[in-house]
């Protein structure tokens, strides 16, 4: 994201705005932090994935399909793990 242009881009911005560079920076890099922690955060087990829409960029969903798939996925894994253990109670 380091190109000269986008140098050029955030210097100006800086300047007409009295911040620094890497404030500017930062507010550019803000919504797709808080992109990557609700990633990280969602129910996996329960295949819960919120939509994330940042605003003028794009909307991050999971598909009805994928849904299901990470469902299946989630049954077949659980049902191994149950299917592995031995009768004595050892895993």
């Amino acid at each position: 994201m380091r190109s000269n242009n986008t140098e050029k881009i955030v210097k100006k911005i800086a300047y007409d705005n009295d911040l620094t560079v890497k404030e500017i920076f930062d507010i550019i890099k803000t919504p797709f932090e808080f992109l990557t922690q609700v990633m990280w955060n969602v129910d996996r087990d329960a295949a819960d994935f919120p939509s994330v829409r940042v605003k003028y960029f794009a909307t991050f969903y999971c598909s009805r399909g994928r849904r299901k798939f990470y469902k299946n996925l989630n049954k077949k894994l659980n049902g191994r793990s149950e299917d592995s253990c031995t009768g004595e109670g050892e895993c």
